[in-house]
């Protein structure tokens, strides 16, 4: 489990500082610490797989259309080929996932799970060549219990797959900055291109990683071309996807550009509600304050600092620039009121910021008498444990207040009460065979009903999927559908042949009859007459 030092002579001093061997032998040698380290996150996890369900991270959507990827299976080259703003690597997994699962609930979660557990492997090897054994120990133990990363090992989101990625592309940067080959390097540009086809945000370290490996070492020529050679591997995947987006929407950003506008719209209504300066304020303090709330207070007040000690003395300073530029470039725009902050934009910042823990731990043990340090790494431990179980049953299956606030970053997370409800009176009530006409609904309620309702696609009329030039009425026509769900608020009593009146509903001359029994207003059931 030792990671090798093959630097050659002459080569420039390793990125890691010098790690002194402990004083006595360990009980146990690295590999089985690993293995109990491993074996904790997958129990962990699998503790909490059977209560969670597909909430956050679009990855109810996702699964949908790795579905549909799979009923017709293609090239995905641009934002029209089916995935929208989403990146196509994630889509060929979840399909994979559903055609070896074939449980819709289950598949893409499962993956996540896989990807979950498999980013202990780089984690572990990045904390030994950053602090030794203790050091990646903490990070590992860090991992395996921090609460938001076991939701998203237990989701179908992309944020698991994607900072598995990341932590591959970390491990290969350093050990080829360490040894001076760039073979390791290549792997990195290799991963790092993975990582860009699943998400976004981890193009900004095409650049990073490139200036980092340009300033390392004196032998500036050698560095240069490496970096040069680096970058041109590491932007394969971006620049076909520009140009597949070029090709398809005029515009090679095109999906960047879709998201930045649905961001500016969320904006708007987050400035709506907190009014302009608190939200700036929330923005300025929400990246330090989701490594506090998720990684456990204390967890995360040692991670804090040690990444302060670590820049004082000009320690990991590339590190360091990992996770300050993306902060800072996510906090600028929050604070233009053109971003709103989400906890899954900061995972790959957060993980890095695991592994200053421990030197930041070391700050306050070595100034403590031994007994002294002992409770307090005690202390941290327990805080680590009761903090995400303390979210998770402050937020499973609450819909309001500060518990449905804390979904995005509990463990556990859960579909609101009313969404299933519904989904649940379809699956019972609704025969597959009859079909079912769905309202739009701007808070994608309809999204998560459709998925767990375990009607069939083809027998659902859904106005959200409804394209312009596809005929609603002949769509109609066609199923038949024996159903409506009609939200309030929705976009159907807005359609040229859709009216009401009471409790009576005319669709595309069908009629309907409101359905009894269900004790929230947010939805309205119809059955046909």
């Amino acid at each position: 489990m030792a990671i090798p030092q093959r630097r050659p002579e002459g080569a420039p001093e390793p990125v890691v500082a010098h790690v002194e061997a402990p004083a006595a032998k360990p009980a146990l040698s690295d590999g089985p610490v690993f293995g109990l380290l491993m074996g904790l996150a997958v129990l962990f996890r699998a503790a909490i797989f059977p209560f969670t369900q597909n909430v956050y991270g679009d990855a109810v959507v996702r699964t949908e259309f790795a579905e549909r990827w799979l009923a017709s299976p293609h090239l995905i080259t641009s934002f029209k080929d089916g995935v929208y703003q989403f990146g196509p690597l994630h889509t060929y997994v979840m399909a994979l996932a559903l055609w070896l699962w074939h449980d819709r609930a289950a598949a893409g979660r499962i993956a996540s799970f896989i990807f979950g557990v498999l980013v202990l492997w780089p984690t572990w090897r990045v904390g030994l060549r950053l602090f030794g054994r203790q050091g990646a120990i903490w990070a590992c133990l860090a991992l395996g219990l921090w609460g938001m990363h076991v939701q998203m090992s237990t989701t179908a989101g992309s944020e698991a797959l994607a900072l598995c990625l990341f932590a591959f592309a970390i491990d290969g940067l350093l050990q080829g900055l360490d040894e001076a080959r760039f073979a390791p390097l290549a792997r990195a540009a290799l991963f790092l291109n993975l990582g860009c086809a699943v998400r976004y945000d981890l193009w900004m370290y095409v650049p990073l990683f490139g200036l980092a490996i340009a300033l390392h070492g004196k032998d500036r020529v050698a560095w240069v071309t490496r970096a040069v050679m680096f970058t041109g591997l590491a932007v394969v995947f971006p620049l076909l996807w520009m140009e597949g987006n070029e090709k398809a929407m005029g515009d090679p950003l095109y999906p960047v550009h879709y998201i930045d506008e649905f961001h500016r719209r969320w904006t708007q209504d987050g400035v709506a509600w907190l009014g302009a300066t608190r939200f700036r304020l929330w923005g300025l303090v929400f990246w330090p304050g989701t490594l506090l709330l998720t990684a456990s207070p204390l967890f995360g007040l040692f991670s804090l600092a040690g990444v302060v000690a670590s820049a004082v003395r000009k320690h990991h300073r590339m590190l360091l620039l990992f996770v300050a530029v993306p902060t800072a470039y996510f906090t600028a725009r929050t604070l233009m009121l053109t971003f709103s902050p989400l906890a899954r934009f900061t995972v790959t910042q957060l993980w890095l910021c695991l592994f200053f823990a421990y030197p930041g731990i070391k700050l306050v043990t070595d100034r403590v008498p031994r007994w002294a340090g002992r409770a307090l790494i005690g202390l941290v431990v327990a805080v680590m444990v009761l903090t995400p179980a303390a979210i998770a049953k402050a937020s499973y299956e609450v819909d309001d207040g500060w518990g449905n606030s804390l979904k995005p970053v509990s463990p556990v997370t859960t579909m609101p009460r009313d969404q299933m409800e519904v989904a649940h009176w379809l699956r019972d009530n609704v025969p597959a065979a009859d079909g079912l006409l769905l309202d739009y609904d701007d808070a994608y309620t309809d999204v998560g009903v459709a998925f767990f309702s375990n009607l069939p696609e083809e027998r659902m009329v859904r106005l959200r999927w409804e394209t312009e030039g596809d005929d609603v009425q002949a769509r109609v026509d066609k199923l038949a559908p024996a159903a409506v769900i009609l939200w309030k608020g929705g976009k159907l009593l807005q359609h040229a042949g859709v009216s009401r009146k009471g409790d009576l509903l005319d669709a595309f001359g069908r009629h309907y009859r409101r359905a009894r029994g269900f004790a929230d207003d947010k939805f309205e059931v119809f059955r046909a007459e």
